[in-house]
C-alpha cells in the first residue's frame, strides 16, 4: 500500500480518492505520513528516508497557498484562523459534479 501510494504522489501529488480521472481534484485524507511510521516501527528508519520525497510532495499539496494567508483568509486546502493557526480543510478542486451524476440526468 505504501509503495503504491508513493506512485500516486509521485504521480498526481496527491493520493486521489479512486481512479477515475474526475477524481484527480481530490484526495484521500493525508494518511501517508501515519502509514509511513506505522511501517518505520516495523522495518526502521529507513523506510522514512526512503519516502522522504513523497513526504514533502504531498505536504506541498496539502499546505498550497499557506504562506501567504492572512488570518480569517482559505485557500484550497488550507484554512488560516484568526489566531494565526493553520488547519487543513477538504476541498475539491473540481467544481462540478461526477461524470456519471450529469449523464445519468
Amino acid at each position: 500500500m505504501v509503495a503504491n501510494f508513493a506512485h500516486e504522489i509521485d504521480s498526481w501529488g496527491h493520493i486521489p480518492n479512486g481512479n477515475r480521472s474526475y477524481y484527480l481534484s481530490r484526495s484521500q485524507p493525508p494518511f501517508f505520513a501515519f502509514m509511513l511510521e506505522l511501517l518505520a516501527d516495523k522495518q526502521g528508519d529507513d523506510v522514512l528516508k526512503q519516502y522522504l520525497p513523497q513526504l514533502e510532495k504531498e505536504h506541498a499539496y496539502w499546505m498550497e497557498g499557506a504562506t501567504d494567508l492572512a488570518a480569517g483568509q482559505t485557500h484550497k486546502r488550507v484554512v488560516k484562523l484568526q489566531d494565526g493557526a493553520v488547519l487543513n480543510r477538504y476541498w475539491d478542486d473540481r467544481d462540478a459534479p461526477r461524470t456519471e451524476r450529469v449523464q445519468a440526468r
